[in-house]
């Protein structure tokens, strides 16, 4: 019988083998006579279990103290002849002295001899009854931890895996010899794995390995751990396993899996990465030369055209129109550098995101393990942006998306880049120039309820208290709304009937204006400098007029790329004359560079070029300078991308932040005579 089942552990030599056992019919007699005597408790037959029949030793029956004489004489008979190897007269032995003293101090010892005695000659349901007699008729014994331990084992043999886990948690607080201790953590992982609790089932392996000194468990013990991983697991087990063993056993076994189910898949990038960090933690891992050599393999597969620049973005689906114009700047700007130099070695690879994450990124799988691109440019949107980061970390493929200003993808990974203007360098800019160059203070802030709104409210208040201005009113507004009354008020307008009420209502014998007036006198005295209205145009032209209505008059006014449509001046007419607002891209500007590029965009695809299609632009030129300069690796090109500072391109000066990001110096538009004009 195998080891692992018993639960006897005694080890004494047998006496001389030659001693005649007790005949079959002998042994028979004796059974008969004890299933006489157990029949005075409660019955006895095939599936007995003394525990549903043995009942609880009451007041009456409590053994004394100490065991009497023939007690113990009765039961150093039975014990020496378990100990010399004489199972069977052991086990009648033992039977024998619990039917003459159901209630000795020795009893609960009988019940666990005869429980492992049991399990030996292959009776497990015997087993189960003894040692549940001496769980619930001795609970104070000593001996109650090893009989939960030998219930555990023998709930684990009978596949009752349930019960089998209460009665080894109920056992190892009791257990103090290693060895117990490590047979029962040998259980509780065999019986997770029963259960597809694969973390759990290694967790108490491993235990079971340090604490038992039991070569023949040891063995079991890695064996069952190695079969969980190359047998039992999943994809996602051993991706979540190879997490919870990072650099300790068994992790090494895990990755080298991990690697292998990653070839049979066909992925090529994963099984690179995970061969890498495979090597790199387990270094005196056996595998290591074959984890090496498939290594320079897939290295060889992957290597690196730095010619080739991969572009994603969505040319079909929800986006197509915004994809499309960034992909027609983009290729602009490949046909002006290759006007320029005829050799210059350099083609796009464009593929479809589809604005789907999961479509983006199969295909950024495709450009890095099948086209070998140096570089991507994309995604476009935010979310797709967000979602793709961490593949982007793991392929360690440079990616620069021209847009994507409402996600975090620079923090995504070292390899993730953004060449757009997001809402806190304009809020930012704002700020700075309000208030070192207007010489403004005092501001109010009116803004929709809304994620960008929200977004540039906070930055341009943080920006405020930054350079000690003073924010004295803040209203939001529904985005949906055309009625801005009560945002207005809240900021201090007042219309100039209320106003007269007000000042009419003064006490005329003191010759003071009430509290009301006083503040909406003060309003209408230019209670602060500028009002930031961080909208949309269609919004923005609907409020300007109603801020003179209600006396908010004589303000500046500062808004945000939101603004930057000419609908405005015909909506908000003369009440929008003078403001000052941002934007990442201006096609009127005076700039030669601007003008060349909007006259050569329109006569291409007959549009006039918008903000994705200058960014597109510029990603593509910043990309192809620093190429230039004659790096070969994805590495390379990432640490020469984070040293750019004061790119010159169509959507202002850029330099990348130590994140990844951009900082960059937007155009300051301003609306004269009807007309958007750019100030800097």
């Amino acid at each position: 019988m195998h080891r692992l089942g018993s639960i006897a552990t005694h080890d004494m030599p047998p006496l001389d083998t030659s001693r005649s056992r007790y005949s079959d019919w002998f042994v028979l007699l004796w059974s008969m006579v004890l299933c006489g005597a157990l029949s005075l408790l409660g019955g006895c037959g095939e599936g007995f279990r003394p525990a549903a029949t043995v009942p609880p030793v009451t007041a009456s029956q409590q053994p004394s103290a100490t065991a009497t004489a023939s007690q113990q004489q009765a039961f150093n008979v039975a014990d020496m002849l378990r100990q010399r190897a004489q199972d069977e007269e052991a086990l009648e032995a033992f039977k024998d002295f619990l039917r003459q003293h159901p209630s000795s101090p020795l009893t609960d010892q009988v019940l666990l001899a005869l429980g492992d005695l049991s399990v030996q000659f292959g009776q497990p349901m015997q087993a189960e009854g003894y040692y549940r007699s001496l769980v619930q008729n001795f609970p104070a014994s000593p001996h109650v931890a090893k009989a939960h331990l030998a219930l555990g084992v023998l709930a684990y043999q009978l596949q009752d895996y349930d019960r089998g886990l209460v009665s080894l948690r109920q056992a190892l607080p009791g257990l103090t010899a290693p060895e117990q201790q490590g047979k029962a953590q040998y259980y509780l992982g065999a019986i997770a794995r029963q259960q597809q609790r694969y973390i759990d089932a290694i967790d108490a392996l491993k235990i079971a390995i340090e604490l038992s000194s039991d070569p023949d468990l040891q063995q079991q013990a890695q064996s069952d751990i190695t079969a969980i991983i190359q047998d039992d697991s999943t994809l996602p087990d051993l991706q979540q396993m190879s997490e919870r063993y990072p650099t300790d056993f068994p992790g090494g076994l895990i990755l080298f899996r991990l690697a292998e189910l990653y070839r049979e898949d066909k992925a090529v990038i994963e099984e690179m990465a995970t061969l890498q960090r495979f090597t790199t933690a387990f270094a005196d891992h056996p595998d290591i030369p074959l984890a090496e050599a498939r290594l320079q393999v897939l290295q060889s597969a992957l290597s690196t055209n730095p010619t080739k620049i991969g572009v994603l973005l969505p040319l079909s689906g929800e986006g197509q129109l915004a994809g499309q114009r960034t992909l027609w700047g983009i290729e602009l700007a490949l046909s002006g550098l290759r006007a320029r130099d005829p050799s210059l070695e350099l083609t796009l690879v464009p593929r479809d995101s589809q604005g789907d994450s999961a479509v983006a990124s199969e295909a950024l799988r495709s450009l890095v393990s099948d086209e070998h691109v140096i570089a991507v440019i994309g995604p476009l949107f935010s979310q797709v942006a967000t979602d793709i980061g961490p593949l982007v970390d793991a392929l360690s493929i440079p990616t620069i998306s021209p847009y994507a200003r409402d996600s975090e993808f620079p923090l995504l990974s070292a390899y993730a880049f953004r060449n757009s203007l997001t809402d806190a360098t304009q809020a930012q800019f704002l700020a700075e120039y309000a208030i070192q160059v207007l010489n403004l203070t005092r501001f109010a802030i009116l803004y929709p309820d809304e994620s960008y709104g929200t977004a540039l409210k906070d930055v341009f208040i943080e920006h405020i208290i930054r350079l000690q201005g003073e924010v004295v009113a803040v209203a939001s507004y529904p985005q949906d709304t055309t009625d801005f009354r009560q945002p207005i008020k809240q900021i201090g307008g007042v219309d100039d009937q209320t106003l007269n009420d007000l000042i009419v209502g003064a006490d005329t014998a003191t010759l003071q204006l009430s509290p009301d007036a006083e503040r909406a006198s003060e309003q209408a005295a230019k209670p602060y400098d500028a009002i930031f209205l961080p909208g949309y145009y269609d919004r923005v032209g609907l409020i300007a007029p109603e801020l003179a209505f209600y006396n908010v008059t004589n303000v500046q006014l500062l808004g945000s790329d939101g603004w930057n449509a000419e609908e405005i001046t015909a909506i908000g007419e003369r009440f929008v004359e003078k403001a000052l607002f941002v934007d990442g891209f201006f096609a009127d500007s005076p700039a030669p560079a601007v003008s060349a590029f909007v006259q050569q965009f329109q006569q291409r695809y007959g549009e006039r070029p918008a903000l994705l299609a200058a960014q597109g632009y510029d990603t593509l030129l910043l990309l192809a300078q620093v190429l230039r300069t004659g790096l070969t690796t994805r590495d390379e090109l990432r640490d020469s991308l984070l040293q750019v500072r004061n790119f010159p391109g169509l959507s202002g000066l850029t330099s990348f932040t130590p994140q990844g990001d951009t900082e960059k110096v937007p155009y300051l538009l301003t609306i004269r005579k009807g007309r958007i004009i750019q100030v800097n």
